[in-house]
């Protein structure tokens, strides 16, 4: 901990970097809190909330204690003056030989596309029947490695949901998957993601109503891409995705 206090003193600007830290090829995330979203998460803290790097730091150990695919957070913290958090950073080995399930979804020709897709169905689903919630579910934030693995999809920036009780649900979670559905997945996939997930929740005791559920995903998805078309800024470059889906 105290390499990992020592690294973070030496960079006070926000900002991602991959560096060699203790014998781990990892990356070094950190960010300055200056402003209005000084006093946000101050307040926040002294509510019980934690920042987002050090929350993120939980939620990836709570997933790998649970057989979940994450980066292994090696140290995280947060710098505290006068009372109000200042700066935060996280240490999380890097994940080698993987591309994002965005860039995967892209390519329509994957041979092995409908394997992908099955273990996703399979792992969020169980995910979900735990009681996490990703809350940032996007396919940014999923990595596919390579199909010498029996697992493939490592999850990443678990830090705005986790553990039970959440605010947000499975609903939301899946919106955030299907959110480019339109241009990343067909209808039959999509509905056969959803057997399988429905399927998944009922063998892990927590079932849900397919057809409730799908309704409840694609209204979640419209406020999204209603947010989206507010906030363009927001799509990092990407379209706005199309509303009418599926």
């Amino acid at each position: 901990m105290r390499s990992a206090v020592e690294l973070a003193l030496t960079d006070v600007d926000s900002g991602l970097e991959r560096r060699h830290f203790c014998g781990f090829d990892a990356w070094f995330k950190r960010s300055t809190l200056t402003g209005k979203a000084r006093l946000r998460w101050g307040f926040k803290r002294v509510c019980g909330v934690k920042l987002p790097r050090v929350a993120e730091y939980y939620n990836h150990s709570w997933l790998i204690e649970r057989l979940f695919e994450a980066p292994l957070p090696l140290a995280a913290g947060e710098f505290i003056e006068r009372g109000m958090p200042t700066r935060q950073f996280l240490i999380s080995e890097h994940v080698p030989n993987a591309i994002t399930l965005e860039e995967f979804l892209i390519d329509r020709d994957r041979r092995d596309r409908v394997d992908v897709l099955n273990e996703l169905s399979r792992e969020t689903a169980r995910m979900h029947a735990l009681g996490f919630t990703h809350h940032d579910l996007y396919p940014r934030n999923i990595l596919v490695r390579d199909d010498t693995l029996p697992r493939r999809l490592v999850f990443l920036d678990a830090w705005a949901g986790g553990p039970p009780p959440q605010w947000r649900g499975a609903a939301y979670d899946l919106a955030c998957l299907c959110l480019h559905a339109d241009s990343e997945l067909t209808l039959l996939e999509f509905d056969d993601f959803l057997d399988r997930y429905t399927s998944e929740r009922t063998a892990q005791a927590r079932p849900v109503e397919r057809d409730v559920l799908r309704e409840r995903i694609i209204r979640a998805r419209l406020a999204l891409v209603s947010r989206l078309r507010k906030r363009p800024a927001e799509q990092r470059g990407r379209s706005v995705p199309g509303v009418i889906w599926p």
